[in-house]
């Protein structure tokens, strides 16, 4: 009877425990430490913020939203320096 819905859930690989290191300004970084100018990560693509640590569930969601906006706004040229 209505208003149930149904989904379809199945196993998956959720990787945080690595990714591009970045600097504060959401910048990757080459291997040997110098920025890459114009590439940014955030979320499971940026490394950890925790380092091996991982409070749980959502865990990712706040730095993801936080780079993903500084990142964005840096890209559009509107980021501060």
């Amino acid at each position: 009877m209505p208003p149930f819905y149904g989904s379809r859930v199945e196993v998956g690989c959720l990787g945080t425990k690595g990714g591009l290191l970045t600097n504060g300004r959401t910048v990757v970084l080459h291997v040997s430490g110098r920025v890459i100018p114009g590439l940014y990560a955030c979320g499971n693509v940026m490394a950890n913020l925790m380092g091996a640590g991982y409070p749980g569930p959502g865990g990712a969601l706040g730095p993801a939203l936080s780079f993903g906006c500084l990142g964005g706004r840096r890209a559009a040229g509107v980021g501060s320096e």
